[in-house]
């Protein structure tokens, strides 16, 4: 139980960190 939830918050994380980034580079430009 708490592995899935470790797992989901990670993947959540990394979603937001991704489109972060990803926004970072957009506006960059």
């Amino acid at each position: 139980y708490t592995i899935k939830v470790v797992k989901r918050l990670n993947h959540v994380f990394f979603d937001t960190l991704r489109s972060k980034m990803m926004w970072g580079i957009d506006s960059r430009k």
